[in-house]
């Protein structure tokens, strides 16, 4: 903290919003210095685990933090990572969701297994949080990589980084072209030795946001032998209504384990509610709009009667659509034998049996896992692919399934003519161009024109035809069997009613 000095007048020079540090070196008790640096700014600070006022032998290294300006506050939750190596908060934005993650790997020091493991650590969050929205990650990753500004540059340590950050279309900002300043991050005190191994990754689908990104010369009063990385990263402002009122998801268990007791407890008390109603007594229904009325007094009583009576099930929006039951008994292997570990005191080194059993499954259990999801995507993206050209129906499903709230999930931004497109309304735009110049005609020589007159002349029959003449009379027995042959499970739509409320509804709801 011998730089605080020069921390305090950077972030007023350069406005920083959000800064990562690395290597802070305070012990447990003194993390509270980091509050006095700068009154407008808060800070998560995570010291080394062997500073603890416990430990036996205390030495100043590590620990990482994240500072964010107090006008962010309310947009920063704090996240905990276990970890005394990573740091990470999630900022909500107007336009999504983003985790900043700020990292201190071993260095060269360590074996390579202690750092395929923090790698492997990292895959896990980018994982786990780019479901939810964009991942950046920052600091230094003792890791040389390789891009247009530094080529053949990545060694051992950078491979391994780099196919983590391959596999969740990342870019290391200080590889690019948009880099400006030093070549290296880090000028080694005593050879003078220079290495570039600070980064800071951001989605390959955000990198036309970032306006610039710069390693800073050495200011006289910073005594770190990494020079400052700086970079600007500009987000949209959503164009959605936020006033357009939202849908709330709510599933019922309607029929647990095979005990119907729910059902009967919502049959009796619907067809109570609708006896209690003032819908019992309408005698008919002469015009559109009381239709109209009479069709919202019933959805209002199944539903309220719905909320009262029966219990709700709990969306878990973390579970993965490829899980499978090879992935869950490798999990609860690799959970076993971390307990084993645990309850040894979490001893290291190759020598030791239970930590080698519990990296060893770990390691299984992440191949796998990562060869699963891998292959899920690959299968999903070949499905998308084929439905585009063939089913739009289909295509438009799958598409929709894997839009999320945030501009960092697959399917809220597109790449159209090399122009990432974020906006909702310019997405429509170009996916209506898309499909026009699917089906306009086309100069091909093997356009049918002929059938295209078939197809025209159908159409317009079918528009022309008496819809009296189409016309078939129903019972409500029908309407009965119609509602008994309805699926299960099924997402409700803007009532919101599921296809349940009708199935198990009472002879008084027809």
């Amino acid at each position: 903290m011998s730089a605080a000095s020069h921390l305090h007048d950077a972030l007023n020079k350069e406005h920083i919003d959000i800064c990562g540090i690395s290597e802070h070196w305070l012990f447990e008790e003194n993390r509270h210095l980091f509050q006095s640096i700068h009154r407008d700014y808060d800070a998560f600070v995570i010291s080394d685990f062997s500073l603890h006022p416990c430990a036996e032998r205390r030495s100043r290294k590590g620990g990482v933090a994240i500072l964010w300006h107090r006008r962010l506050s309310g947009r920063v939750t704090v996240v905990e990572s276990d970890d005394d190596r990573i740091a990470i908060i999630k900022l909500i934005t107007n336009n999504g969701v983003f985790f900043l993650i700020q990292v201190y790997l071993p260095t060269s020091r360590y074996g390579i297994d202690i750092f395929t493991d923090y790698v492997d650590r990292l895959d896990d969050l980018c994982t786990s949080f780019s479901l939810e929205g964009s991942v950046v990650l920052m600091g230094d990753f003792n890791a040389r990589l390789s891009g247009p500004r530094i080529p053949l540059y990545q060694n051992s340590r950078g491979r391994l980084l780099q196919r983590c950050i391959d596999r969740h279309q990342l870019c290391a900002l200080t590889t690019t072209d948009i880099c400006v300043g030093p070549l290296h991050s880090y000028v080694h005190s005593e050879d003078g030795s220079s290495s570039l191994i600070d980064h800071i990754i951001v989605n390959s689908l955000n990198v036309d946001l970032v306006r610039s990104c710069d390693v800073l010369d050495h200011d006289f009063l910073d005594v770190s032998n990494h020079r400052p990385l700086l970079a600007e990263l500009r987000i949209p402002h959503s164009t959605q209504n936020e006033t357009c009122e939202t849908i709330s998801w709510i599933s019922y268990r309607w029929v647990p384990a095979g005990d119907s007791k729910n059902v009967d407890v919502y049959r009796d008390n619907l067809d109570v509610s609708i006896i209690n109603s003032a819908l019992w007594n309408t005698q008919e229904l002469c015009s559109k709009d009381d239709v109209d009325i009479f069709t919202r007094g019933l959805m209002n009583c199944i539903r309220l009667t719905s909320d009262r009576v029966l219990p709700k099930r709990k969306f878990c929006k973390f579970l993965k659509p490829y899980w499978n039951g090879q992935l869950k008994e490798l999990h609860r292997n690799t959970w076993r034998l971390r307990q084993v570990w645990v309850s040894e005191g979490r001893p290291r080194g190759s020598n030791t049996r239970s930590f080698r059993l519990y990296k060893d499954s770990k390691r299984l259990f992440r191949n796998k896992h990562r060869q699963i999801s891998e292959k899920h995507i690959v299968d999903l993206n070949d499905e998308i692919e084929k439905c585009a050209d063939v089913d739009q129906k289909s295509f438009w499903s799958l598409i929709n399934k894997r839009r999320k709230s945030s501009a960092g999930t697959v399917g809220a931004d597109m790449n159209f003519n090399e122009v990432t497109i974020r906006d909702p309304a310019l997405l429509a735009l170009h996916w209506g161009n898309y499909f026009e110049d699917i089906y306009s005609k086309s100069n091909c020589n093997n356009f049918d024109s002929r059938f295209e007159k078939r197809v025209n002349e159908s159409i317009v029959s079918s528009l022309c035809c008496d819809i009296d003449d189409n016309f078939e009379e129903f019972s409500l027995t029908d309407i009965k069997n119609v509602c008994k042959s309805l699926p299960c499970g099924k997402a409700a739509g803007y009532d919101p009613i599921v296809y349940e409320h009708l199935l198990y509804a009472p002879d008084t709801l027809y």
